[in-house]
This record gives structure tokens, C-alpha cells and sequence, in this order.
């Protein structure tokens, strides 16, 4: 009987954004007859629970810190040659900066035969002091020429990647959603999350993202004042959790928008109640290609985004939705003004982006293009 190929995941966070997903994803679509497979990660989170009910083996990483600094650095790496030595896997595949830096040097000095990086985003491209920008280059870099193959979610990322582009393969991102909840249901859950302030008939613009600076969420708290004047029943939701809520909430205190503009935290099982949206917004700054942007596309709601990365990719201005400038609060409010008051321009543009989606963002297309490289 032909041996099974061990296969373990690195990820730094477990909590449930869009890395997470492509890992749990693909750790749970592999046939189990042909692999064996693990998820090593640092920070724990969602993910872990998600991988567990599935029966897929976790492994802690201890020490690791999702931090940009000496002491995460090496943690990170005394962490992963611990796991790495007792694992011995035949496939490493390294997703998010810091424990894909430490995989791919210790995987290479440890001989593993085959090092897959999957590229979610450039870590350099976040707002940061210059030199760890000039750092976090250099060991993306390095952790490229480590790998023996790099995956690219998006062409933008494979563009922009500090050389070796040789080694990198586009592949998208994939979705297949199952039972969304029914406008009305979502309707509901939405009317429970603001106390009641939420209604059949408010203008509902939503968004699914971690509260970080680079998701630019303020821009759109910005212009609510001005929506709120032009439809009194406008509401701005978002679902997720993150580091930014305290300045986000001070945005919404010092504006009085608290009846209108809505952080409901983290929501498990999010894209099921994304048909409660009228209008899907991301208003990045920087952006990979967006798992929630296939998500509500997916589902048919009219999406609005920045005009960055690889969301170009999937939104082309006014055939599968709007693209606007980011950090533009003019553009951001000018695009939502537009959906909310053409709503057949809206619904149009929602079945153009679920065609799309359908033709060139699907898991088993994803799966097709991923899965080979572990077999060969």
C-alpha cells in the first residue's frame, strides 16, 4: 500500500479571515486516502475549532507572536523547528509573513522535500515605519528563494512580489457557499445585532472585514452623515473583529452615529447573512483579492470596493460593480449614492459579478490547480 504524503499547514493567526479559510479549505478537501494532514499555527482562534470538528490534527506553535520585531522573529523560529523536526513532513505549506519566514529557512535546512508559500498579501504593503517595510522585503524575499514553489492569490500579489516571480503561480481564490440564509432570515438576525434599529425597509451597506487600518472602514463612517441626510433609514454594518474598534467607535461617538453605523463583532458563519446587505462595501487600502468580496458576489449583492490589488480581478467599474479610489470619501460616497438610488443599475451588476464568480472563482477550480502540486 502506497505510503500517504504528510502535509502540514503553517499559519501565524487561527482566528477565521481569509487565510484561515484557504487553509481550513484545503485541509479539509484532501482525500484522506492519498494525505496525511496537520495545521501547525501561533495565535489561537476559530480556525483551530473549525479543523477539530472536521477531525484534522492541530498542532500549537508555541511562542509565536504576530508582531514585527526581533523577539516575535525568533520565537517564530525556535517554535517552528520544534514542530518541524517532530512532524517530518513531506509537504510544508507556509501561508501569513511571519511563520512562512521561519518554515521556509528551517524547512530548507531541515530538508523537507517539497515548500509550497501561498502569498495572501505583501506584508510591506501596510502602513509602516520605512525600514520594516525594507525588512519584511527582504525576508519575503528570502522566503521565496527558500520555497520550492510560491502560489499567488491574485495577479496583482505575483506583480509585485520582490523578484522570483518565476516560482509563483496565480491561483484564485475559490467560494462555494452553502444555505446563506434567506433575506428575510438575514433581515431578522441583522434587526437582533442593532437592538432593533435595522428594518425591512432600511438601506442596509455591509461589509465583512478584520477592523485593521488597511480595510479602510473609517472612509466610509466618514461620508455617513451626508448618507444619513440623503436617506434617513441608511445603516452601515460590519461584521468582524480587529485591533481598530477603539478608533472606529470613537468615529461613530464623536459623530453621533451610533443609531446608524453598526460594529457587530465577530459573526461565525458571516457570508450566510450577507443577503441582509442592500450593497456589499470594501474600501481597502491595500487588498490581496478579497474572500469576501467572492462571497457577496457570489450571493448576487452589488459591491463597491477599492480600486487596489487584485479587486480590479474580480470588479470591473460598472460591468460587475464600482470601483473607487481608496481613501477617497468623495468617491466611496458618490458610488453608494449611485447604487442606492439605481437599483436596477445595482441588481445588474449583482448578476454580472455572480456569473463571474461562478465561471472563474469556484473552490473546485481552486482545488484543480492546487492539489497537483502537492502530488507531483
Amino acid at each position: 500500500m502506497k505510503r500517504k504524503k504528510k502535509i502540514l499547514f503553517l499559519i501565524t493567526k487561527a482566528n477565521f479571515g481569509g487565510a484561515q479559510k484557504y487553509v481550513y479549505d484545503l485541509a479539509t478537501s484532501l482525500p484522506s486516502e492519498k494525505f496525511d494532514v496537520a495545521v501547525a499555527y501561533g495565535e489561537e482562534g476559530l480556525l483551530v475549532e473549525k479543523l477539530k470538528a472536521k477531525s484534522i490534527r492541530t498542532i500549537r506553535v508555541g511562542g509565536i507572536r504576530n508582531e514585527a520585531n526581533w523577539g516575535a522573529l525568533f520565537s517564530a523560529f525556535s517554535g517552528t523547528y520544534r514542530v518541524l523536526v517532530q512532524e517530518r513532513p513531506d509537504i510544508l505549506h507556509l501561508n501569513s509573513t511571519l511563520i512562512s519566514i521561519a518554515g521556509a529557512c528551517i524547512g530548507r535546512m531541515l530538508a523537507v522535500p517539497h515548500i509550497i508559500f501561498t502569498i495572501h498579501g505583501w506584508a510591506f504593503n501596510e502602513e509602516r515605519p520605512l525600514w520594516q517595510k525594507l525588512l519584511i522585503r527582504f525576508f519575503a524575499w528570502l522566503t521565496l528563494l527558500f520555497s520550492h514553489k510560491a502560489i499567488a492569490v491574485s495577479n496583482a500579489i505575483r506583480n509585485e512580489a520582490p523578484g522570483l516571480k518565476q516560482k509563483i503561480q496565480v491561483i484564485h481564490n475559490g467560494v462555494a457557499l452553502e444555505n446563506p440564509k434567506t433575506r428575510e432570515e438575514a433581515r431578522e438576525f441583522l434587526s437582533q445585532k442593532t437592538n432593533g434599529a435595522i428594518k425591512n425597509n432600511s438601506v442596509v451597506v455591509g461589509s465583512v472585514a478584520e477592523l485593521h487600518p488597511i480595510k479602510g472602514l473609517g472612509y466610509v463612517i466618514a461620508v455617513c452623515d451626508d448618507l444619513i441626510q440623503k436617506f434617513p433609514d441608511f445603516h452601515f454594518v460590519i461584521f468582524g473583529e480587529g485591533e481598530n474598534r477603539p478608533y472606529l467607535e470613537k468615529m461613530i461617538s464623536e459623530r453621533n452615529l451610533k443609531e446608524h453605523v453598526h460594529l457587530c463583532g465577530f459573526v461565525d458563519n458571516a457570508p450566510s447573512y450577507l443577503l441582509g446587505f442592500d450593497i456589499f462595501i470594501l474600501p481597502s487600502i491595500s487588498e490581496a483579492l478579497s474572500l469576501s468580496i467572492l462571497e457577496a458576489g457570489a450571493l448576487g449583492l452589488p459591491v463597491i470596493a477599492s480600486e487596489v490589488g487584485g479587486i480590479p480581478e474580480i470588479i470591473e467599474h460598472e460591468k460587475t460593480g464600482l470601483l473607487t479610489t481608496p481613501r477617497d470619501t468623495a468617491s466611496i460616497q458618490s458610488a453608494i449614492e449611485k447604487l442606492i438610488n439605481d437599483k436596477k443599475m445595482a441588481q445588474q451588476l449583482g448578476i454580472k459579478l455572480t456569473k463571474k464568480i461562478e465561471e472563474n472563482f469556484s473552490k473546485e477550480k481552486m482545488f484543480e490547480k492546487t492539489i497537483p502540486l502537492y502530488e507531483n
